[in-house]
């Protein structure tokens, strides 16, 4: 028969558990085991309720210790069962409600091949055992939702710390994020992160590209995908929210994703910005560059019409030696075509409102590359053009 010191024993070994700073999964587990140790049954029974369904760890001297999760409508409807009906394989079984003042927080169900081996003592004893489990569960969940949000919390801290900082190049900065996703998730022994962005992967020594167990937030930049972020496990886990993983940390990494697309469109918009600055700056050089060269041309442009009238003047004197006719024809010449130069480079800079006319292409391409031919002959380039009749 258990006594009032198994029960303290017992009581006191609960306790330690919750205070060891365990995750629910492994504190019911080790609850489990303990109660099917001390009670000398068959098999053992905790059933948590966990939000909207329960918990269920089944420990069993031929079976082992395992867990599952049950909708709550179906927890409640097996235990009704079992609080009507004993199984077949059992002689005795006791369902004991686990309650946190009005708060039903699960069930101790303890089956055993012995007859009448829940005397009321033994009754007495596991209810005992039973509120010290609603103590317990209330101090482990408390904690275990205190370093959940620490370690949220302290994930987040540390990306925005990352992503603060000016001079970080993006793909160091998303290495860095990726190193420190393992610690916000629930097993950060066994958890590997990847970021890939535009076919570009960071990823940490223990992610498992191909693994069974995986979680995946999209990275979207401007509503089109440019990448995800993922969190894998490496070893199988007892079934949560999601496989392996809570609702918390979906929450977490859909919040990483937003602040990883965020950061590249603010990085892509410093980018486009700078380029814009730097095309303003080039287009302000143009402008005034044009300024210049429009000055410019007026002076020239005066001597230019000097030098061509007084060659004109020269050509009609008479008794001119013919070499000397031939050296001011060169010397006509070669002022007109400077003076058209100067004239195509005003009619450049000059600024016009904007029209649509009729053009001959051909002529304005040859016009443009009269101002390569001198250049591209002293470099020794043939340049040869081909236009269309």
């Amino acid at each position: 028969m258990l006594g009032l010191l198994e029960s303290r024993t017992v009581s006191s070994e609960i306790l330690r558990y919750a205070n060891q700073g365990m995750v629910k999964t492994d504190f019911v587990q080790r609850v489990a085991k303990l109660l099917l140790t001390s009670s000398k049954c068959e098999a053992v029974d905790v059933w948590l309720r966990d939000y909207d369904r329960y918990l269920r760890c089944s420990a069993g001297r031929h079976n082992g210790i395992s867990l599952s999760l049950q909708a709550l409508d179906g927890g409640r409807e097996f235990l009704s069962r079992q609080a009507r009906m004993v199984h077949r394989e059992h002689s005795s079984e006791l369902l004991v409600p686990v309650l946190a003042g009005r708060q039903r927080l699960g069930y101790l169900h303890l089956r055993s091949s012995r007859k009448d081996h829940f005397p009321q003592a033994v009754q007495t004893f596991y209810q005992e055992i039973a509120d010290t489990l609603a103590s317990a569960l209330m101090n482990v969940q408390l904690r275990s939702d205190l370093q959940e949000r620490i370690k949220e919390l302290t994930c987040l801290y540390g990306i925005s710390r990352i992503t603060a900082e000016p001079d970080t190049r993006l793909d160091h900065m998303l290495q860095r994020v990726a190193n420190i996703l393992p610690a916000g998730w629930l097993y950060p022994d066994i958890a590997g992160a990847m970021i890939l962005l535009d076919g570009h992967i960071y990823a940490t020594p223990n992610h498992h590209p191909h693994g069974k167990y995986a979680q995946r937030a999209n990275i979207l930049v401007r509503g089109r995908q440019r990448g995800l972020v993922e969190i894998t496990y490496g070893e199988a886990r007892p079934e949560l929210d999601e496989g392996p993983f809570l609702k918390e940390e979906r929450r977490l990494l859909e919040t990483v994703a937003e602040e990883m697309a965020a950061v590249i469109n603010r990085r892509e918009a410093e980018i486009e910005k700078l380029r814009l600055e730097d095309q303003l700056r080039r287009a302000e050089r143009l402008a005034t560059l044009g300024q210049l060269a429009a000055g410019l041309a007026h002076e020239i442009n005066e001597p230019l019409s000097s030098a061509v009238g007084f060659a004109q003047l020269a050509g009609k004197c008479p008794g001119l030696p013919e070499q000397a006719g031939r050296d001011i024809h060169k010397v006509l010449y070669a002022s007109l075509q400077a003076r058209e130069i100067v004239r195509r480079l005003l009619t450049f800079t000059r600024q016009t409102p904007p029209g649509q006319m009729h053009v001959d292409l051909n002529k304005i391409v040859a016009e443009g590359l009269q101002f390569f031919e001198s250049r591209c002959a002293k470099e020794g380039i043939e340049l040869s053009c081909r236009l269309s009749p």
